[in-house]
């Protein structure tokens, strides 16, 4: 039974961590409790990223937890933050 939004694949758990745009770390759940995730640079929406030993066990050998990284644009911004995602997007059209 899994007690958290995830799905199985052999003895490896699936678990989805929305990260917020800004955030490159992430707390995200695991079978023997929450953990901090370190997000690296670059890493895309859909991405899967490896907790070692974190999975389910069986006869001895042990899984691992997959994240799937979902990134989740905030609702609202400070005027702070919108005038740096502007500025961005200017630096990406250069």
């Amino acid at each position: 039974v899994c007690w958290m939004p995830c799905r199985r694949s052999g003895l490896s758990m699936v678990v989805m961590a929305g990260v917020i745009v800004r955030v490159v770390v992430a707390v995200v759940p695991t079978l023997t409790g929450p953990v901090r995730l370190r997000v690296p640079p670059g890493t895309s929406s859909g991405q899967l990223l490896r907790l070692r030993g974190r999975g389910l066990e069986r006869q001895g050998r042990g899984g691992d937890q997959i994240v799937e990284v979902r990134l989740v644009v905030p609702d609202a911004c400070s005027e702070a933050e919108t005038a740096l995602y502007r500025r961005l997007a200017e630096l990406l059209e250069e």
